[in-house]
């Protein structure tokens, strides 16, 4: 071999190199993907759960607000009879 040969890379060899890793970053690529795709669906997931959620503790307010109402209206009229009883 002459010493020009050892200093020029093998033209075959580079070739495969850099089809072997862009075969690697593709799949590398691919992956990425796949996760993202993942990602954006669970966030999907936790919006809606969330939206869920905010609705029900909506509710359950709504609902704590009517039985404190209703509450109040009771101790008025029982007050009230209380009242009338006493005098």
């Amino acid at each position: 071999m002459s010493a020009s040969s050892d200093a020029s890379p093998n033209p075959a060899s580079n070739s495969e190199a850099l089809l072997s890793e862009l075969a690697r970053l593709r799949r590398e690529l691919t992956d990425v993907q796949h996760t993202n795709a993942n990602l954006e669906e669970e966030k999907r997931d936790l919006e809606l759960l969330l939206e869920t959620n905010t609705e029900h503790s909506d509710n359950i307010e709504k609902e704590l607000q009517q039985a404190k109402e209703i509450a109040e209206e009771a101790n008025a009229s029982k007050s009230a009879f209380l009242s009338n009883v006493s005098h």
